[in-house]
């Protein structure tokens, strides 16, 4: 998933539903909250933390 933060919307990419593990090869600091991650199955992913820990503290609630 990516956030835009000046369009504020999600772009929801569909990962393949196979079970193979994805690890990080390289990850990428663009500023204190933006990071490039490079996984090894899922391919490029943009990831910022201040979103990230909104979400990870709304899951919290749907759990």
């Amino acid at each position: 998933m990516i956030y835009d933060v000046v369009s504020k919307t999600f772009q929801i990419f569909q990962l393949p539903k196979e079970n193979k593990e994805n690890f990080i090869n390289v990850a990428l600091s663009l500023d204190k909250e933006n990071f490039l991650l490079s996984t090894s199955e899922g391919g490029l992913l943009q990831i910022n933390l201040k979103v990230f820990y909104e979400l990870e503290v709304m899951m919290i609630f749907f759990i």
